[in-house]
C-alpha cells in the first residue's frame, strides 16, 4: 500500500523511439514540466511523484513529443 510521502514513478514510451524526444505528465489536473529522463536501459520517459497527504486517488495522463508531429 502506498502512503503519503512515498515516491512513485509514472512512465510512458512511444514508437518509433528515435523520433520521440520528451514527455510530459498531468497528475490530478496539474501539468508537470517536460521530462527527458529515461528509465535506465529502456526508452521509457518518467517522472517521479511524491504522494501528498490526504490524496487517495490519482488521475494520470501522459503525452509524448514526436520530433515532427509535436505532442500527442
Amino acid at each position: 500500500a502506498l502512503s503519503a510521502g512515498d515516491i512513485v514513478r509514472f512512465t510512458v514510451s512511444g514508437t518509433p523511439a528515435d523520433q520521440i524526444d520528451k514527455a510530459r505528465f498531468t497528475i490530478n489536473g496539474v501539468l508537470g514540466s517536460e521530462v527527458t529522463t529515461k528509465k535506465p536501459g529502456t526508452e521509457e520517459y518518467y517522472t517521479e511523484y511524491t504522494i501528498p497527504t490526504s490524496v487517495y486517488s490519482f488521475t494520470v495522463t501522459a503525452q509524448i513529443h514526436h520530433l515532427t508531429l509535436n505532442w500527442f
